[in-house]
C-alpha cells in the first residue's frame, strides 16, 4: 500500500533499480550487501530520483564501489518507513504476513522486519499471488451460499447467436453516429477505452468491429 503518491510502492523500487542500471531481481540482494544507507529523504518519486541521480554520480566519481548497494539500501529504508507510516495506523497482530509482488524482495522483507521489530510469517505459496487467491475464495463461498446462481459455462454452450442480428446492430450504431451532425464522434478498437471518459466529455462513440465476421464477434460477444 502507498500513503499519498507511489514513493511507497513498488513502482518506487522499479523505477529505482533502472537509475541504478540493474534488474529489479538485484535490487533486493544488492541493498543486503549495504554497509552505511544512503539517506533518500524526499517525500516526492520526482525529487527522490534526482537524489538518487545525485548520489550515484558522486559514487562514480569517487569509485566507491558500495555506493550503488548504499543507494539501493536508502530506497528500500525510504519505501520501508512509509509503509511503516501505514501499519501504525492499524497495529499490529500475530503471524503478520507480508504479501504482493514486493515481498519476492528480501532487501525489502529485512528492511520492513527491522523496522517494525517483528518477522513475517513465511508461506509456502507464492504471497504475490495472495489476493488473487483470496478473490477465488470468496467467490467459492459465494457460490456455497448461493447454489443456484446460473453458470456462465452452461449460459455460454447453450446460447445461440444470429449473425445478421449482430450485424444489424452494428450498423445501427454506426448509422446512428453518421448521422448525428451536431456533437463530437469517436470510433474505437479496443474493449478497454474509458466509455465513461467519453460520455462525460460529450463524446458519441462507438466500437469499430474489425476482428472478424458478425458470427465471430458475436460468440465473441458471448463470452466477453
Amino acid at each position: 500500500m502507498n500513503d499519498k503518491c507511489a514513493a511507497g510502492t513498488g513502482r518506487f523500487l522499479e523505477k529505482a533499480a533502472a537509475l541504478l542500471g540493474i534488474d529489479l531481481r538485484q535490487l533486493g540482494p544488492l541493498a543486503l550487501q549495504a554497509t552505511a544507507p544512503a539517506a533518500i529523504s524526499s517525500q516526492c518519486v520526482v525529487f527522490a530520483e534526482s537524489e538518487m541521480i545525485s548520489l550515484r554520480a558522486k559514487g562514480d566519481r569517487q569509485n566507491d564501489d558500495r555506493a550503488r548497494a548504499n543507494i539501493a539500501a536508502g530506497i528500500h529504508l525510504s519505501a520501508a518507513r512509509r509503509v511503516h507510516n501505514l501499519l501504525s495506523r492499524v497495529g499490529l497482530e500475530p503471524e503478520l504476513v507480508f504479501t504482493g509482488g514486493v515481498s519476492n524482495n528480501p532487501g525489502m522483507w529485512k528492511t520492513l522486519e527491522d523496522l517494525i521489530g517483528t518477522k513475517f510469517t513465511p508461506s509456502k505459496l507464492d504471497l504475490i499471488f495472495a489476493g488473487a487467491l483470496g478473490a477465488a475464495i470468496n467467490a467459492a463461498r459465494n457460490l456455497k451460499v448461493t447454489p443456484s446462481a446460473p453458470r456462465r459455462k452452461t449460459r455460454i454452450k447453450t446460447a445461440k447467436v444470429n449473425p445478421a442480428k449482430i450485424a444489424e446492430i452494428i450498423e445501427n450504431e454506426k448509422l446512428s453516429i453518421i448521422a448525428d451532425k451536431t456533437g463530437k464522434k469517436a470510433a474505437y478498437f479496443c474493449s478497454y477505452t474509458p466509455l465513461e471518459l467519453l460520455s462525460a466529455a460529450g463524446v458519441r462513440h462507438a466500437r469499430l468491429f474489425q476482428a472478424g465476421s458478425p458470427t465471430t464477434v458475436g460468440h465473441g460477444e458471448l463470452y466477453t
